[in-house]
């Protein structure tokens, strides 16, 4: 399916898992030119920061919209026979709104390794993520990588 994507868009990004990303690294237009574009308008599979530690940040373009990595998105999906399917996800994020469910809490014990002299420290928070558009998500499903 076609999607319509508007690179001039300064609040696309791309969602997608680590495994198909790296796959998208290598991938070629038919004038040699890779498909990912890195951060700072070069044409290579280059990185944020350099190598796949885990960032805040877009790890580069793709179609002049960020690309961004998460493992939270499965990648043993089942479509057609295929078994090892993801999904992409194409978001415009001004259409999103972050809701906090719960405040932050925060729990300290100095009880839990006393004998090792080691204190632990918890902080617990809850948000979630209301689409204010159902157009502002397009999910590509069947992905292989």
């Amino acid at each position: 399916r076609l999607v319509n994507v508007e690179p001039q868009s300064a609040t696309g990004a791309w969602i997608m898992h680590p495994r198909t990303f790296n796959s998208l690294l290598k991938l070629k237009d038919q004038n040699d030119q890779y498909l990912l574009s890195g951060l700072g308008g070069y044409n290579a599979p280059m990185l944020a920061g350099g190598g796949f530690a885990a960032s805040n940040g877009p790890r580069a373009m793709l179609l002049g919209i960020p690309v961004y990595v998460t493992s939270q998105i499965a990648i043993n999906r089942t479509v057609g026979t295929s078994t090892d399917t993801s999904n992409v996800y194409l978001v415009d994020a001004s259409k999103l709104v972050l809701l906090e469910r719960q405040g932050v809490e925060l729990a300290f014990s100095d009880q839990v390794g006393f004998a090792t002299d080691q204190s632990a420290y918890r902080a617990i928070a809850r948000h979630a993520i209301a689409i204010t558009q159902p157009t502002a998500v397009e999910k590509i499903v069947g992905v292989r990588a």
